[in-house]
């Protein structure tokens, strides 16, 4: 290439691009390629050569043409190495003397040039080695791969201030090339996704080779269907150099400097640079990826011994007590101690389209135990149901998923979602959140969940299995109790009472109440009422028509409340002194052919706190309950007909006695005696007297007295008015 570092045309400075053929072409090319000095005195001297030496007519400067030209070469240490030409419009305008003058000066010239050139080469190399040296101490004092690129990439900003400076680096896997640093003019940086390598840098990816495109930069482009790596700024970069990163025989990457102004900016000196830094960064990267992938296992492997310290501590839980909240507390605990995030564990409820909270943190606090609704038209749910990990990076995603915050929570900046599977049937999930960074779950963070979740869900089922069989047990214990309490008494209260005290013992409740309907009066009398573990004392009362304890007892159905505002809507409210529940159960207790009384149990600490192994619990017993306590009515009934007929007994046996008396003598006074010390007798009394009044006296005669078993003679009174005996 010839280069024009000084060219003036009519006292007018231009500024051309290098053109190619400098040695070959034209009539500066023959005067350097002969090393002579060649002088035009007209245009027609100028053609004249141009046709015997076929040689092409170029102007170099204006419009204007030139008559007279004076060509004479730079030599320097017998090399060619550039040329000075002098044009006049006039002809014949050099003489001797002018032709002399610039030889001298191009003598001259030659040797300064060539000291400057010399000079020049030497600062270039010295600051390459200033350059690589400086990078190569960073490098050797980083083992972060980012911080490698960094180092680099700050060292070439610094020395190319403008257009971009760039790092790119190739996954081999995915088969993506991601620009892990991008800077503009040595300040800005940019942040560009990884693409599949393309144009101008996957042709460097696949050969191996430097690509300098100092010039027509569109005509590259379309050869190798390359596009603006920056297209924000909207500038097509007008020179580019790439140099691959080389580790053993495979490209991972390359440097890329890009100018958005001037072609033609980047020398031999710069790519000799660059490709000297690629050298020592392919060492770099290669101990740095080998110091990652060391720092990867070895997390990896603290990642898999933190699984394993968790799985412990699940099996530890189940092989100590078969207890399932005693499980879930296990496992919530020791993965917030794991992650250091929030955890909720999430367990299917009976009904289907519910889901018990049973452990839940936030901000390090404990959240209470809620029900909430699984609604299948929420994005994320049918992943889970199908047994996928779902995982959302951003608040923005959870919110595109239906993973909206849990009333009076904060929504989360990232969350991961993983289901409990066991017999091929979802049982509930696992959830860890993060409030204070995006993106914060990595492979191992899911893998270990993942693993638990697996762990936790066998262990809970069979903690489940557990429970219904001895809550099974629990229902035998008390059918057992309530039958040994009929076979030994028949003692109504006292089996309210043992019924009553079992429950509340088996149920670890202590709000429970039972209460006796009488049919005459429909009014309810509470047998048996707690509040909080305290003995209530609670007057009868008649439920109106439509109140649920009505129903319950004209049906013979039970009724489940699971919030409080069930209760409000049917008209359930606190007795006055006593508390709203958050659930509640009414079991109608049965017997013969009609409802006897209510069995209620209420929570006050969570809704929906009522499963089908409670309700079954409560029906079983209301059931031997009511068989039972009809038994002891009706034994209170005939104890009371026993009763009843011993007195009636008694009374024939009184008369009987007194007529035999009767019978027996007709004498008045006789029959008097025989009757008052009869009545004594079977009254047990000292105390007795028979009164006889004669009317047409007005005499009250005492035919018969005894005070403290002593007998009192005989007397006779007026009674005065207004006395017991006148009236």
């Amino acid at each position: 290439l010839a280069t024009y570092p000084y060219l003036v045309d009519h006292g007018e400075r231009f500024h051309p691009p290098p053109a190619g053929n400098g040695m070959q072409g034209g009539i500066s090319g023959r005067a350097m390629s002969t090393r002579q000095t060649l002088v035009f005195q007209s245009a027609q001297e100028i053609r004249a050569f141009q046709r015997r030496h076929d040689i092409a007519s170029k102007v170099l400067g204006g419009t204007i043409e030139d008559h007279s030209f004076l060509y004479v070469p730079l030599v320097a240490a017998n090399q060619v190495i550039g040329l000075v030409c002098v044009g006049k419009q006039a002809q014949s305008a050099f003489g001797t003397d002018d032709v002399r003058l610039v030889e001298t000066v191009t003598s001259s010239l030659s040797v300064a040039l060539q000291n400057v050139q010399s000079f020049e080469a030497e600062r270039q190399r010295a600051a390459e080695l200033a350059i690589i040296s400086a990078v190569q101490q960073a490098l050797a004092g980083e083992l972060n791969i980012q911080g490698v690129y960094d180092a680099v990439g700050d060292k070439l900003g610094e020395v190319f201030k403008s257009g971009i400076v760039g790092i790119r680096i190739h996954d081999p896997e995915t088969d993506l090339l991601h620009y892990v640093y991008q800077s503009l003019d040595g300040a800005e940086r940019l942040h560009i996704p990884p693409g599949t390598p393309a144009g101008m840098g996957a042709h460097v990816l696949r050969t191996g080779q430097t690509l300098l495109i100092n010039e027509r930069m569109d005509e590259a482009s379309k050869t190798y269907a390359s596009s603006s790596l920056a297209p924000h700024l909207a500038r097509q970069p007008k020179a580019q150099l790439m140099v691959p990163l080389r580790v053993g025989e495979q490209v991972r990457g390359m440097l890329t400097l890009s100018d958005l102004e001037r072609e033609h900016v980047y020398t031999d000196a710069d790519v000799r640079l660059l490709q000297t830094l690629a050298a020592s960064m392919s060492v770099a990267l290669e101990n740095a990826r080998l110091f990652d992938e060391t720092q990867r296992l070895l997390k990896e492997t603290e990642a898999r011994n933190t699984e394993l310290a968790v799985i412990n501590s699940i099996q530890q839980a189940v092989g100590a007590a078969l207890d399932f909240q005693a499980i879930v507390d296990t496992v919530g605990d020791k993965l917030r101690e794991s992650l250091l995030n929030d955890v909720g564990i999430f367990w299917k409820h009976p009904d289907g389209d519910r889901i018990d909270l049973l452990y839940a943190y936030e901000h390090g606090v404990r959240l209470p135990v809620k029900v909430l609704r699984l609604r299948p038209q929420w994005p994320w749910v049918g992943p889970v149901l199908r047994g996928e990990t779902v995982v959302a990076g951003t608040t923005a995603r959870q919110l595109e998923l239906g993973l909206t915050a849990i009333e009076g929570t904060d929504q989360s900046r990232s969350i991961v979602v993983v289901p409990m599977f066991a017999a091929g049937q979802y049982l509930g999930h696992l959830t860890s959140d993060d409030h204070e960074h995006e993106h914060a779950f990595q492979e191992g963070d899911v893998r270990m969940l993942e693993t638990v979740a697996s762990s936790m869900a066998v262990a809970l089922l069979n903690a489940k299995s557990f429970e219904a069989e001895r809550q099974r047990a629990a229902e035998l214990a008390i059918i057992n109790a309530i039958q040994l309490g009929i076979s030994g008494s028949l003692h109504f209260q006292g089996i309210v009472e043992m019924v009553g005290d079992k429950l509340r013992e088996v149920l670890r409740t202590g709000d429970l109440g039972i209460s006796w309907h009488d049919p005459q009066t429909e009014l309810l009398h509470p047998l048996y009422a707690y509040e909080h573990g305290q003995r209530l004392s609670l007057a009868p009362w008649l439920p109106q028509a439509g109140h649920p304890k009505h129903e319950v007892l004209r049906t013979r159905r039970h009724r489940v409340f699971g919030t409080v505002a069930e209760q409000v809507s049917a008209g359930v409210a606190a007795v006055a002194g006593t508390d709203q529940e958050l659930s509640l159960v009414y079991m109608p207790i049965v017997g013969s052919d009609r409802a006897l009384g209510v069995l209620q149990v209420a929570n006050h600490e969570r809704e929906h706190a009522f499963g089908e192994s409670e309700i079954r619990l409560l029906q079983t017993v209301a059931a031997s309950m009511g068989v039972a306590l009809e038994n002891a009515r009706l034994f209170d009934e005939t104890q009371r007909l026993l009763k009843e007929t011993e007195a009636r007994n008694a009374e024939l046996a009184v008369i009987n006695s007194i007529q035999q008396a009767v019978g027996a003598a007709l004498d008045f006074q006789g029959i008097v005696d025989a009757v008052g010390d009869k009545l004594r007798e079977v009254f047990d009394t000292g105390n007795l007297s028979i009164r006889w009044w004669e009317e047409a006296a007005g005499t009250v005669h005492n035919m018969y007295a005894c005070e403290h078993g002593v007998r009192l003679p005989y007397w006779a009174s007026v009674p005065q008015a207004g006395t017991v005996a006148y009236r």
